[in-house]
Formats: structure tokens, sequence, C-alpha cells
């Protein structure tokens, strides 16, 4: 109520607010449009130096999320997670790309891969 900023408005927003909005508006409205987060039979395995995976899979279409809870860049033999990366390359949602899925992959600190197959 006593509240004097309106963050509803862009302009009132700080450039890390906008990157934050942007990022979330981003990763909302993929989300939206992704029936496999929502209904898609989930797997994980137990993290592991601070790497925690997960899959969310439903019929041929699957989604892949790497996290890195640490605080320095990884780099992970992706051999481990072989079983849920059904393809050598993949569509990075967060980055807007197709990524190369080769032997390791590097996770930057507090980072966050969003597979799409």
């Amino acid at each position: 109520q006593n509240d004097t900023h309106n963050y509803f408005d862009a302009a009132n927003h700080t450039p890390l607010q906008n990157e934050a909005f942007s990022y979330l508006k981003k990763l909302l409205q993929w989300r939206k449009g992704n029936e496999v987060i929502a209904k898609g039979k989930l797997k994980h395995f137990a993290p592991s130096k601070g790497i925690y995976a997960y899959e969310r899979k439903q019929g041929d279409k699957s989604v892949v999320v790497l996290l890195n809870g640490t605080d320095r860049e990884q780099t992970i033999s992706l051999d481990t997670y072989r079983e849920i990366l059904p393809d050598t390359s993949a569509y990075n949602v967060l980055e807007d790309k197709k990524v190369e899925l080769g032997k390791d992959l590097t996770l930057p600190s507090r980072g966050i891969y969003l597979l799409s197959f």
C-alpha cells in the first residue's frame, strides 16, 4: 500500500531487474507451451559433487535439466547421464540455440542447462 515504486512499469526497472524479468518471461512462456514439463515422467539422479540432474519424459519428447549448485565452474562427464540424453545434440532452451553433447559439458558456477529433445 505504501510502496512508491511501480514495478509493473518496465521504465522503473533497473537493468538487472529487466534481465531477470526477461529471463523469467522466456522460461515461463516456454513452460506454458510444453506439456512434458507438467505431465512427463520424472527420473532424477542423486546429486554428485554439487551437480543435480533430472529428466521429464513424455512419449518421444524429453527435457533434461542439469544444475550446478556450487560456486565454481564444473566440467561433468555426460557418460553418467547418457541414459537420459537420447541424442548427441539438444536445444538449449535458456540460450535459444542448439548445443552439441560430446563427452563432457561445462556448467558455470550456479549454472543451469535446460535441454529439450
